[in-house]
């Protein structure tokens, strides 16, 4: 049979030994008062020997934890970097699909613009040609009306400029 934790030892010890650790100092301990006895030696080698165990299990947890926490920390800097990298190569392959549509765009409106300048510069021509033609016909069926018309508007043209020069003096 097993040998129980803890033995109440204060029947076995001399007056002038007493444990260090009572319940009333654990207690203390616990609440936050500091012992104000200190452990004069072991008295029970297999509470000792438990203590240890229960000390090297909680440090090897505490270590254990550290080192998963530590694990966890790496993942997650790894996962950030993961997910930067992934997030910016999207970007870059959404960036380069909106700059080739941009630049389809920018071809399709360069092509129209260039069609219809092309039609405009086209129609201009078309109309001064027929501003010459109707200009020569003039020329040739009226010609004293045409040259009484330019006199005409010579005229009325420098009698404005006479008019305006001598409203500014």
């Amino acid at each position: 049979m097993a040998d129980p934790l803890r033995k109440d030892y204060k029947d076995s010890l001399s007056p002038l030994e007493e444990p260090a650790v009572t319940d009333q100092s654990i207690a203390e301990v616990l609440a936050g008062f500091t012992p104000t006895r200190t452990s004069p030696g072991a008295y029970n080698p297999q509470l000792n020997r438990t203590a240890e165990s229960i000390g090297t299990a909680l440090g090897t947890a505490v270590g254990r934890m550290r080192s998963g926490l530590s694990l966890v920390h790496d993942r997650e800097q790894e996962l950030q970097r993961d997910l930067t990298k992934t997030l910016s190569a999207v970007a870059t392959e959404k960036a380069e699909a909106l700059g080739d549509i941009v630049e389809e765009k920018a071809s399709q409106l360069y092509t129209a613009a260039q069609e219809q300048w092309e039609v405009i510069s086209e129609k201009s021509r078309e109309q001064v040609l027929e501003w010459r033609r109707q200009a020569a016909q003039l020329r040739d069926e009226h010609p004293l009306e045409l040259i009484a018309a330019f006199a005409g508007a010579a005229f009325v043209l420098g009698a404005a400029l006479k008019v305006w020069r001598s409203i500014d003096d």
